[in-house]
This record gives structure tokens, sequence and C-alpha cells, in this order.
């Protein structure tokens, strides 16, 4: 399946977490992916690490942001490079102990998809480091714009 590449922000809950998540960052995401141009999506999930999988249908229910001037083929190829890395459950409780987390070898999936964007040449924003974007605050970047679905 042909797709257009785009990032995947994520309202529909499905775990006690994921409410966890919303809660302590104030907003409605939970979770944040990259839907590649071959139709599958890279992510770092809890207790799974980074990784590809197919589409499944909580991807077309989940917000989908364009991000002009990325270089995708950029931005995938650095997204791939980290499969087989852990999740950084440290870095996931930034968001309440307030304790940076910038393990090279630990992504949580906020961190990793605002990385990738960034290999691929666009700074989503200004004066924050990856481990310091949850996805809420991805989809707070003024140079994201959201897309209409065609269910």
């Amino acid at each position: 399946m042909k797709t257009t590449p785009c990032i995947l922000l994520y309202t529909k809950n499905s775990s006690f977490l994921d409410d966890i998540i919303k809660w302590q960052t104030r907003g409605k995401y939970f979770h944040a992916a990259m839907l590649t141009d071959t139709g599958t999506v890279l992510e770092s999930a809890p207790g799974i690490g980074v990784r590809e999988r197919s589409l499944e249908p909580d991807d077309f229910a989940a917000d989908h942001y364009s991000i002009p001037g990325c270089d995708w083929d950029k931005a995938i190829a650095a997204f791939r490079s980290q499969i087989g890395k852990d999740y950084d459950w440290e870095g996931d409780l930034h968001f309440v102990t307030k304790q940076n987390s910038d393990d090279p070898d630990k992504w949580f999936c906020s961190e990793i998809a605002f990385w990738a964007v960034s290999q691929g040449g666009v700074a989503l924003l200004q004066n924050i480091v990856a481990s310091q974007v949850s996805p809420t605050i991805l989809g707070y970047s003024p140079l994201i714009k959201r897309e209409e679905q065609n269910d």
C-alpha cells in the first residue's frame, strides 16, 4: 500500500498507561508514531521498543500530521536505524519526575518521532530536546499540518 508519510498522534485510549500519559502531559495525545510511504508504522512501544509494523485500525483513527519540508526518506531511514532499541521507561517517567533521561539506546514514542523528523531536516520546536517532547507537545509544533482523513 502506497501512503503519504506523516506523523500519527493517537487519542483513542486502550490502556491505563494511555490515561496517565494524557493526564500528566495535560493533553489529548498519548502516543506518537510515523507512517511510512509503504504503509507501515514506525514506533517505540512500551514493552516492545522501536519497531516497524503493519497498519492497524487504530492507526486510521489517529490524527495524521504532515510536515512540509521534511525529507521523509532521511526521517524514515533514521527511524529505521533505531529498530530493536528498547523502550525508554525512564524517559517516559520524565513527565512525572522531571528528571531527564538521554539514553542513546532507548526511546519513547514522541522522542524518537521528534528526533527522526529532525534528521529529515525539520526542527519541529525550538529550544527543546527530544527527551522533553511528549505526544501533546509534538502536536503544538507550528510546522505540522493536520490532514483530514477519508474513512
